[in-house]
């Protein structure tokens, strides 16, 4: 992620809660103890904070970027660069559970990735427990968006397409955030996908 991402993603930005929220009832739903976590890509550790903040588990985090790394505040867990490509030997077995969060937009045929992600799951030694859509309440306000900002390019992109424009727009956002999430049943779609499951008893983490 480009540096300047760091500074908006904070623990009070609407989309973060929301994230935060749903992982918290996916991880209760999952069940079973879980003493040593990972989050792969941590960036400057908001999400192991969070984490970290509500259940009794330390959270490591890795990251190739050492900038966001070194933003993250102190927590419960070691922070480390490293590229997951280089499979270290050492860190087989070790966890009881990986987090891999905001992965989509670093995938290039993004289509084919959630179309086979069960499957993709599987081939891992991962057995699915769900795969839910969030974010369907943001849906017509983004088309709206898209249909007034077109295809032109604006500076600080990131900013304008993460950070809220006023306090009223934060508080509708929020009060979305609160509504969907209190309702009692599973969004048919939505802007993101969280998905999480078990390995197999004969595989490691």
């Amino acid at each position: 992620m480009a540096d300047e991402w760091f500074q908006f993603a904070t623990a009070d930005h609407f989309w973060m809660q929301w994230r935060h929220c749903l992982l918290v009832r996916a991880l209760r739903r999952a069940g079973g103890q879980i003493r040593t976590t990972l989050e792969i890509g941590c960036g400057h550790g908001v999400a192991r904070e969070m984490l970290e903040r509500d259940f009794d588990f330390p959270v490591d985090g890795c990251d190739l970027n050492r900038t966001a790394l070194e933003m993250a505040r102190p927590g419960k867990g070691h922070l480390f660069v490293y590229n997951i490509l280089d499979q270290e030997p050492s860190l087989l077995g070790r966890y009881d559970a990986v987090f891999l969060l905001d992965v989509i937009e670093h995938i290039d045929d993004d289509v084919s990735f959630l179309g086979g992600l069960r499957k993709l799951l599987h081939s891992c030694g991962v057995e699915t427990q769900a795969v839910q859509s969030w974010g369907m309440l943001m849906v017509p306000l983004l088309l709206a968006r898209k249909a007034l900002l077109g295809g032109t390019k604006r500076a600080n992109a990131i900013q304008t397409g993460f950070v809220p424009p006023n306090a009223i727009a934060r508080r509708l956002l929020h009060g979305m955030k609160n509504v969907e999430i209190a309702l009692p049943f599973k969004m048919p779609f939505g802007t993101s996908i969280l998905a999480w499951g078990r390995l197999h008893p004969q595989r490691d983490v």
